[in-house]
Order: structure tokens, then C-alpha cells, then sequence
């Protein structure tokens, strides 16, 4: 029994919906054309893309490897590439770009021109595509305009990206040769004291041998005057040397004194120089900015033959969906009005008569004269008057 009852529920849901086919048809048609026609009015919107590769050597210095920290943690080198391409969207770019393609509004104030600024930021879009390729894309009003505007963008962030390692080359490399023009200054003021010292033991053994010549010779002697003399030249030799209480020796010098120190310095000095050199080699290298190694330019700003919004196949889905829906629930409205409402089968159902048939469809005029001249026990038959 209950499968009988769902049986005659689901023809009868048929029945319904096959009885208003045509009026599904039309008003589904109907609002897909009002979709496809609100895409065509509303402002259209271009979307050009472009892929740049950025490489872990990009981070790395092999030259100086030792001297420059290296990152090898994807996702640190991932949030660094991030911080780099937004370093490249300047407030200075944005105002620059903005006014070429006349996106603010002139006579805005301050803070309208930081709204709208804002606002064009949020048409540029840069996103993780692999590990070390990122997507980067901008919206626009016209296909023409977001095509040159992501050629801009790219510009921008590759020279940004080759200028923030070239600058970091650089600042390495003047910490270098500050550190080496220190070890060199240190070197030599640790070597002049080493002289003085030595100078220092050569004019005391000479005085020395002067005070014993001078107690066995007159002072007109030619030894003692040949002897004086050396002592005087030696001692103005002395005298132009610092020593180790001079105030130009700083404690950084002092530290290298002693003759272990002296060696270890030579060795930092002559390995600073090398890397300096490398340096030197790798800054003349990457002036060339056309052919750097650890950029890629993987996918060239694409120009947009559709829209990227709105989306005519979409809102033409939509609105079929929208038709449809539609009249599906006045559909579902209408069967619920009626729902009062029996049939002769349901009517001799439920009051447990014998369905004898229906009468013909009648015109609204003739409903009552049928009815007057019926015998009564015709009439009270569970018989229904219906339209059809």
C-alpha cells in the first residue's frame, strides 16, 4: 500500500510539472535571456596574467657563503619572495601607474587618493603557483589596459627583485673593504710599533756601546763621533714611530701585538681580500640586468580577448536557474491552493461510495438548470463539477 501511494505521488508530481511544461520552458528561456543580456550591459572587466619564476639561487651567494647567510627552508624562502614582490608595489609605483592610466580621481583629497590607491592594489593579484613560480595577474577595465599594466607591474618587480640583491652584493662588499681597510691600518700600526720596539733594543745596545767607548776615548775621537751620530739618527728614526702609550693606537691595534695575533690577521686579511675580489666579480657580473640567472620570466603578460567579469555563460546559467526555480515554487504554490480540492476518485475513497463517473465539461451558464432538474439521489453521488 505505501508503495502504491508513493507511485501515485510521483506520477502525480509528473503530471504537474508535465501539464506546466511550457510554462517552465518559456520563463526558464526567458530569464537565461535577461542573464545574458545584464552581462552585456554591466562593465566588463580584463584580466591579464603573467608567471614569474624566482630560483633559490636568487638567495644564495657561493662566493661568499661563508660571510652572506644562505636560506634553504621553502617556506621562509617563499614569505621572502612574498615580502619582495610587494616591496615592488611602492606607494611612489602605484601613484605612478595610477596616474598613467588615469585610475584616481584628480580632484580627490588625500584621503580619496589613499582610498582609491587601495583600491587599484586590490586589482593586483601575485600568488604561489609552484614552489618557486608565482602568478601575477591585474584587473582592468579594457583587455588593452591590463595588458600594459601588467608589463609595468612585471618591470617593476624584477627590477625590484634585481635591485634589492644588488644592493645586498654591495652592502657586503663595503663591509668588506671597511674590514680590510681596518685590518690593514691595524697591521700597520701593530708593524710600526714591532719596528719601534726594535728600533728601541738597537738604540739602547748603541748607547750602551757608546757610554763604554766614551770611558776609554775622548769625545773628539773619530769612533765616538761616528758612533754619535748613528745614535742621533737612529733616535730621530725612533722618534717618528708610535709606540705602544701613543694615543693614535687604539685598543683594537693592541689586541694584535703579539706575534700568534699578527699571523691570524694576516690570514682574515688575505681571505677577506679573495672575497672581495669574488665580489668584485659577481657585482660586474649581474650589471648586466637583461641575462641575471635566478629570474625567469616563465609566462609573458597575456592580453585578454574575454572578460574575466562577467562571465556570459555564467549568468546565463544562472539566470535558467533563477527562471527555473521560479517557477517551480509558484508551480508548488498553486498545486498547494488546490490542495482543498478532490477528485471524483479521492472524493469515493475516502467517504467509501462508488465512483459511477464524471460529467461532461459544462458551460458556467448551464451548471445550475443541470442541477434543477437531476433527481435528488443523483445529486448526492460524490459527483464533482469541474473545468477542464
Amino acid at each position: 500500500m505505501e508503495t502504491t501511494a508513493e507511485t501515485i505521488n510521483i506520477s502525480k508530481i509528473f503530471r504537474i510539472v508535465w501539464s506546466n511544461i511550457y510554462y517552465i520552458i518559456i520563463v526558464t528561456l526567458l530569464f537565461a535571456l535577461l542573464g545574458l543580456f545584464t552581462a552585456y550591459i554591466i562593465p566588463h572587466k580584463y584580466k591579464s596574467k603573467t608567471t614569474l619564476n624566482i630560483q633559490a639561487s636568487y638567495f644564495q651567494h657561493p662566493l661568499v657563503s661563508d660571510l652572506l647567510s644562505d636560506v634553504s627552508d621553502p617556506s621562509e624562502l617563499n614569505a621572502q619572495r612574498l615580502a619582495l614582490l610587494r616591496l615592488a608595489l611602492s606607494t611612489e609605483f602605484l601613484d605612478t601607474l595610477g596616474q598613467k592610466y588615469q585610475l584616481f580621481s584628480h580632484a580627490g583629497s588625500n584621503t580619496q587618493h589613499a582610498i582609491d590607491r587601495e583600491l587599484f592594489l586590490k586589482k593586483i593579484e601575485y600568488f604561489s603557483v609552484s614552489p618557486t613560480s608565482f602568478q601575477i595577474s591585474v584587473v582592468a577595465d579594457t583587455a588593452l589596459k591590463s595588458y600594459h599594466m601588467a608589463q609595468d607591474i612585471l618591470a617593476q618587480m624584477t627590477n625590484t627583485l634585481i635591485e634589492q640583491r644588488y644592493q645586498s652584493l654591495m652592502r657586503a662588499r663595503s663591509a668588506i673593504l671597511k674590514q680590510t681597510k681596518l685590518l690593514n691600518s691595524t697591521m700597520s700600526n701593530s708593524g710600526a710599533l714591532v719596528q719601534r720596539a726594535n728600533l728601541d733594543l738597537q738604540l739602547n745596545k748603541m748607547e750602551g756601546s757608546l757610554a763604554a767607548l766614551k770611558s776609554r776615548l775622548a769625545d773628539t775621537h773619530p769612533q765616538v763621533q761616528a758612533l754619535k751620530s748613528r745614535t742621533a739618527a737612529l733616535r730621530a728614526q725612533v722618534s717618528h714611530l708610535p709606540d705602544q702609550a701613543s694615543e693614535t693606537i687604539d685598543d683594537y691595534t693592541r689586541v694584535f701585538l703579539n706575534p700568534s695575533s699578527r699571523t691570524s690577521t694576516q690570514e682574515i686579511y688575505d681571505d677577506l681580500l679573495k672575497k672581495l675580489s669574488y665580489l668584485n666579480i659577481v657585482l660586474e657580473m649581474e650589471q648586466d640586468r637583461e641575462s641575471v640567472s635566478y629570474l625567469t620570466v616563465i609566462e609573458q603578460p597575456t592580453l585578454p580577448f574575454t572578460p574575466f567579469f562577467p562571465n556570459s555563460k555564467e549568468f546565463v546559467l544562472l539566470g535558467a536557474l533563477f527562471g527555473m526555480l521560479l517557477t517551480l515554487i509558484r508551480i508548488t504554490y498553486n498545486e498547494l491552493k488546490r490542495s482543498n480540492e478532490l477528485t471524483p476518485h479521492e472524493a469515493a475513497e475516502i467517504f467509501k461510495l462508488e465512483f459511477l463517473g464524471e460529467l461532461p465539461p459544462l458551460l458556467e451558464k448551464n451548471r445550475i438548470l443541470l442541477l434543477e432538474i437531476l433527481p435528488k439521489s443523483v445529486v448526492a453521488l460524490p459527483l464533482t463539477l469541474r473545468e477542464t
